[in-house]
């Protein structure tokens, strides 16, 4: 019997003993496990966020090529690309309608295209239908959804913002009616009534730009980017991209952002004094549309005369070392 009572006794110190000394994690273990996981994360978050940054470039690139093959079928359904901006007379239909509402049939917007009304000025508060309308192609998946300008103004707001603008060489812009005509500056592609035929683009098209991109501010104030009327979808080529120097705007249209700052220069439409850089929340970088409706990327860090070489159609200048 006491034989028997040893014996369990015994089994009992061994079973306390391994419950005591049973394996498992100090603190100074649990604190180096945590630490090497949070090193994986913090290698692996640059390289997810470098992942999802090309796949929005890449849709932004599919969203500008879009446009210049949309321009090129105006073009060859009407032998020459449309307006930058259209004025012609104080009595002209569409009067100051810009390149986006006449490629609106070959952006797959042929419905929308016929509500417009012909006879009134976009800078009226006509074709509020058009105007308002935001198309998710006009916009880089970078740039956070900017909303319209002052949605609840029928007569002069409610406009739609996009990203992507046309080439309007170098500014600043300043063209208000015909009176403005001919346009003396280097204008670039896309200026009041241009209308250029492809083979006025001496220089060559694959050597021309027709689209970049501009940040556009999710304020209702910020006039930047605004679709369908003058002031909003053009950007120039007197800074490289995303250049410090601030963008000039309408007095009372203005947001500043670091990213896109901007100064208020002028108080109306006659006389504008308009002048935009090319910007975008890729790193260092635009997304360009060429005229020959090819897409590239060009880095801050362009040569500011080849850049605005790049700008003009017909200066005489070589352009090298661009994709």
């Amino acid at each position: 019997m006491a034989e028997n009572r040893s014996k369990r006794w015994q089994a009992e110190d061994r079973r306390g003993a391994w419950l005591r000394w049973k394996p498992g994690f100090t603190l100074v273990e649990l604190l180096v496990v945590i630490a090497i996981i949070a090193t994986l994360i913090g290698l692996l978050l640059p390289a997810v966020q470098a992942a999802r940054e090309s796949a929005r470039q890449t849709q932004c690139r599919n969203h500008v090529r879009q446009l210049g093959l949309a321009m090129h079928g105006y073009h060859s359904a009407r032998k020459r690309f449309p307006p930058g901006w259209q004025w012609i007379s104080s009595t002209t239909a569409n009067r100051e309608a810009t390149w986006a509402v006449f490629i609106l049939p070959y952006i797959e917007e042929a419905a929308l295209e016929k509500s417009l009304s012909r006879g009134d000025s976009f800078g009226t508060g006509g074709n509020r239908l058009i105007r308002s309308t935001t198309f998710a192609f006009m916009r880089c998946p970078s740039n956070a959804p900017a909303g319209n300008f002052r949605p609840n103004d029928a007569v002069h707001g409610d406009l739609a913002k996009g990203n992507y603008a046309g080439n309007n060489g170098i500014g600043p812009l300043r063209e208000s009616d015909s009176s403005d005509k001919p346009v003396t500056r280097n204008a670039g592609v896309l200026y009041i009534d241009s209308n250029l035929r492809l083979g006025q683009i001496s220089d060559g098209s694959s050597k021309t730009a027709m689209f970049s991109e501009i940040i556009t501010v999710p304020t209702e104030v910020d006039f930047r980017g605004v679709t369908f009327y003058p002031e909003g979808p053009f950007y120039h080529h007197n800074h490289e991209p995303n250049a410090t120097q601030p963008d000039w705007v309408r007095i009372g249209f203005c947001s500043w952002r670091q990213e896109a700052p901007c100064l208020e220069r002028f108080q109306s439409w006659n006389p504008r004094d308009l002048k935009m850089t090319a910007r975008s929340y890729h790193p260092e970088a635009v997304t360009v549309g060429r005229a020959d409706a090819s897409v590239t990327s060009i880095t801050d860090s362009v040569d500011l005369g080849v850049w605005q070489a790049l700008s003009s159609p017909a200066d005489g200048d070589s352009i090298s070392g661009l994709d």
